[in-house]
């Protein structure tokens, strides 16, 4: 099925075509089954889709497939996907069409969505904080059920590397004498963070995929806020207006993402870290 391509002056809203809406479902499935993050789909969606718009010799402006649309538009792939009653009211014909080929034909939705990734190159995109991907820790075998760790617990990394595992961030007390590795919320696989500001980016990522309205709430009154403006290099997007201010002392961070988990009524024993002497 063939759809109509249209391409407006730069300032005036451009409907998503399904090569769009191809890339957004498939990086959707991706942030429920848990393979990346909302935040980090997010940003790839934008970067990908703005891309495509210049190799179309489209003049695009700062708002064209920005996150805050782009977070919008997952959350009405999301309703459909679940097909919740209402969820097509006031949603363009396209997102429907594209969903129900997904659910009904994978072979040509796979053929369209190939189609979208030749339309964006294979450049690499670029990202500052490097988190338009999740990269997982590998742990020998004997060590791989780290859900199951209690407390402190030294095991070994694929190839022999030893790190140690300290199961609740209230028994960090001094995050100096560690050097972070990565890190698992709510028992999810453990995902590397190299350094404490990576480290705190992703796991207020995760607190905010799940209590965005309580952590926006917050939004001014310490190290969150509802724009860049102020400090555009050193505050990130963490989901849709809220920003984190990053440029914070490393013996901080912990004790900032404490406060945010009680922030989300989370109990700190939510968050695993890895570390090395």
């Amino acid at each position: 099925m063939i759809w109509e391509r249209r391409f407006d002056y730069m300032g005036i809203r451009m409907p998503w075509d399904i090569y769009e809406i191809a890339i957004l479902i498939d990086a959707s499935i991706k942030v429920t089954s848990g393979e990346c993050t909302r935040i980090s789909a997010i940003r790839d969606i934008s970067k990908k889709l703005r891309r495509k718009a210049v190799n179309a010799g489209l003049d695009i402006d700062d708002a064209f497939r920005d996150e805050n649309s782009i977070d919008m538009q997952m959350n009405i792939i999301q309703r459909l996907m679940k097909d919740n009653s209402g969820s097509r009211k006031h949603v363009s014909q396209r997102f429907i069409y594209m969903v129900n080929l997904y659910m009904t034909d994978r072979k040509e939705f796979d053929e369209t969505l190939a189609e979208a990734e030749t339309m964006i190159g294979d450049d690499e995109i670029s990202e500052s904080e490097d988190l338009q991907q999740e990269k997982y820790l590998s742990f020998d075998s004997d060590d791989s059920d780290i859900s199951s760790i209690k407390g402190d617990q030294s095991v070994y990394l694929t190839g022999g590397e030893s790190v140690h595992i300290i199961s609740d961030l209230e028994d960090i007390k001094d995050p100096g004498l560690y050097l972070p590795v990565g890190y698992s919320y709510k028992e999810k696989p453990m995902v590397k963070a190299e350094s404490w500001k990576e480290l705190y980016i992703r796991i207020m990522a995760n607190l905010s995929s799940e209590h965005y309205d309580s952590l926006l709430s917050w939004a001014g009154m310490g190290d969150l806020y509802k724009t860049a403006d102020d400090n555009p290099d050193s505050r990130v997007n963490l989901r849709g207006s809220l920003y984190l201010e990053t440029d914070i002392a490393d013996d901080r961070i912990i004790d900032k993402i404490i406060k945010y988990i009680h922030v989300c009524n989370e109990k700190t024993d939510a968050v695993k870290i890895a570390v090395k002497y």
